[in-house]
């Protein structure tokens, strides 16, 4: 084989490895093979909020991606896109990063657009502390000394009791550490940290259901292994399916309250030696237990993180996720050899992710897929055939 031939046929490898990774996502989604969990319900809503970034407190390592992993499963769920508003550090937009004027812009102004028979979900990840009789959730700018620079836990409350929802559920994992600048980290709360626990313990106003991360006198811990809070990960199991204990297909607000709890509590007493005891509070009725967050999709189609690696048993394919995000295509004219013709840079956005083969597409993995096989080296070979690597002279 030429050596011409030998790059061609590498090229043509490459090329047909994102070629399947893409046709396992779409034959995964297509309308025969689909878990309802997908389609869009127009009756919900969320509002995420991360903060890590502070200017006046300790910073918070996983809060924004616990946020925008829990944003990617909502829509996975059947939250409409356009219907979650995410605040995080990173956020090009800069309404919605989260500083106290953006929160309490966005909450107020999603709030007033929810109606009689929708579910609206408000979660936080980031600091909180206690005031005096007043829990606080703290925005990027906050100043312990200074209420005014922090978000009133009861106001958020009136926000959500006003509106017209059916379901409102908020979700509070604001006990990280120690939120005062310069102290170390520690598995013993602050005092106002302690103060919020014990303000959390309470019992929410009429409504609104409470799903808080820890319990009182109890830091929320967060696990590098992970690149999440403990909670936040195994909540983010639980509406991918693990938490559906009676295996009918379906995600309850309670089996996912159980599940991220108990998960939690067991990881944090194995790995941290500590105490962490989610627990979900407010009118606890069986319609409220049984609502259903989600559906299990026949096969999870949304990756934790970045470069995380799974194995289809189908096509034995060992595939690698691909978090939504923006890159510059093309080689930079700079670059050397930069090939014929006009080669212009584009910014690309991937609003949603995919999974994508680690390696090259073997010719009966593409056969297996495709029904056909086009190779010049004639069907039923198992691998790629003759390709060397030439070091570029």
């Amino acid at each position: 084989m030429s050596s011409h031939s030998q790059v061609t046929t590498l090229r043509l490898a490459c090329s047909l490895g994102l070629l399947l990774s893409l046709v396992g996502v779409a034959n995964a989604q297509s309308p025969d093979k689909a878990d309802t969990s997908s389609k869009p319900n127009a009756h919900r809503w969320a509002i995420l909020i991360g903060v890590d970034d502070y200017a006046q407190l300790n910073d918070l390592q996983f809060c924004g991606a616990d946020q925008k992993a829990l944003r990617d499963q909502l829509i996975a769920a059947g939250f409409p896109n356009q219907q979650i508003f995410l605040l995080h550090d990173k956020a090009e937009d800069k309404k919605y990063q989260p500083f106290k004027a953006n929160i309490e812009k966005q909450l107020a102004l999603v709030l007033g657009l929810v109606e009689k028979g929708d579910t609206v979900i408000v979660a936080f990840s980031g600091h909180g502390v206690q005031s005096g009789k007043t829990p606080y959730l703290c925005p990027t700018e906050a100043v312990l000394d200074d209420p005014k620079s922090m978000v009133s836990l009861d106001w958020v409350y009136e926000q959500l009791q006003d509106c017209s929802a059916t379901l409102r559920l908020l979700l509070v994992d604001a006990c990280r550490n120690d939120p005062r600048l310069g102290s170390p980290r520690s598995t013993t709360p602050s005092d106002a940290t302690k103060q919020l626990a014990r303000s959390l313990e309470k019992p929410p106003p009429e409504g609104i259901l409470l799903l808080t991360s820890c319990s009182a006198g109890e830091i929320s811990m967060e696990e590098k292994a992970f690149g999440h809070g403990v909670f936040m990960h195994y909540l983010l199991e639980g509406l991918q399916g693990a938490a559906d204990a009676d295996k009918n297909g379906r995600v309850s607000l309670g089996e996912l309250s159980n599940f991220a709890g108990s998960e939690t509590k067991l990881y944090v007493a194995r790995k941290f030696n500590e105490s962490q005891r989610p627990k979900l509070r407010g009118d606890l009725t069986i319609d409220a237990l049984g609502f259903e967050l989600s559906l299990v999709p026949r096969r999870s189609m949304v990756g934790m993180r970045g470069g995380e690696e799974r194995d289809d048993k189908g096509l034995k394919m060992k595939l690698c996720w691909c978090p939504p995000g923006k890159f510059t295509m093309g080689s930079p004219k700079d670059e050397s050899p930069h090939g014929h013709g006009v080669e212009n840079q584009i910014k690309v956005t991937l609003s949603r992710g995919f999974w994508m083969g680690k390696y090259e597409v073997t010719q009966s993995e593409y056969e297996q897929v495709m029904g056909t096989n086009p190779s010049c080296e004639g069907p039923g070979l198992s691998d790629i055939v003759g390709a060397t690597f030439t070091p570029q002279m």
